[in-house]
C-alpha cells in the first residue's frame, strides 16, 4: 500500500478504547495488517465532521483478502473506537452504487442504507449510496 507509514499503525484489540485518537478533523488512515506476518492489507479511513457530531469511515481491502471476515472485523472495531473516543452520534459510509461487497459488508453489520447521492452530486456520472450506524444507546 503506497503511503504506508509504519509510525501511524497500530494494532486494535479489545483495548481499543485505551488507544487515543489522532486528530480526525481531517482524514485519518488507519492501517489493517495481518497478525501473524504484519503485512498490511488495507486501511480504514476516518474522519470526523467540524461540528464533532458525525464521523465518515471508508474502508479498502485486498481483493485476496475480500470474504474472510476482516473486512467486518475491522470495521467494527473502528466504529467501537470512534463511539469510545468522541461524542459522534452517527458514523456514515458512502459507497458507489456498483460496489456490492461494500454494500454487503455494511448490511451485515447492521448498517441500513439511508440515502442515495445522484450523479450530480458527490462524483460525477456516479450514483452512489449512504449507509449510516447510529451510536448505541446507553443502557
Amino acid at each position: 500500500m503506497d503511503g504506508y507509514d509504519g509510525r501511524t499503525k497500530f494494532e486494535v484489540s479489545n483495548g481499543y478504547a485505551n488507544w487515543p485518537l489522532p486528530n480526525l478533523r481531517g482524514w485519518c488512515q488507519i492501517g489493517i495488517a495481518q497478525t501473524h506476518d504484519d503485512q498490511l492489507i488495507g486501511d480504514c479511513g476516518v474522519h470526523v465532521n467540524a461540528q464533532g457530531t458525525e464521523a465518515e469511515l471508508g474502508i479498502t481491502l485486498s481483493r485476496t483478502r475480500q470474504g474472510r471476515g476482516l473486512g467486518f472485523a475491522a470495521v467494527q472495531l473502528i466504529v467501537n473506537w470512534i463511539f469510545a473516543q468522541t461524542d459522534v452520534a452517527k458514523v456514515v459510509a458512502i459507497t458507489d452504487a456498483r460496489n456490492l461487497r461494500a454494500h454487503a459488508l455494511l448490511q451485515h453489520l447492521g448498517w441500513p442504507r439511508v440515502g442515495t447521492l445522484g450523479p450530480d452530486v458527490e462524483i460525477v456520472g456516479r450514483t452512489e449510496y449512504v449507509f449510516e450506524m447510529s451510536r448505541p444507546s446507553q443502557p
